[in-house]
């Protein structure tokens, strides 16, 4: 495995863990008491780094098929 190819994987490890942890927060009592604003952002923010997981994934996926 390439070098970049164990960072993109370490990355991909990460940033799940932040996604879950902002999942987990935003779906905990918690979440009410942040200011609206703050709320869809957070909402937003987590829809993003859901995409981009799933960008990382396919490249790992990729990864795979070509080596």
């Amino acid at each position: 495995m390439e070098e970049y190819q164990k960072r993109v994987m370490v990355e991909y490890t990460e940033l799940n863990m932040k996604l879950d942890s902002l999942t987990n927060f935003i779906r905990g009592s918690k979440f009410r008491d942040v200011s609206e604003t703050d709320r869809h952002l957070l909402t937003e923010q987590q829809y993003s780094m859901t995409l981009y997981s799933n960008v990382l994934a396919k490249r790992i996926a990729n990864f795979e098929i070509t080596n």
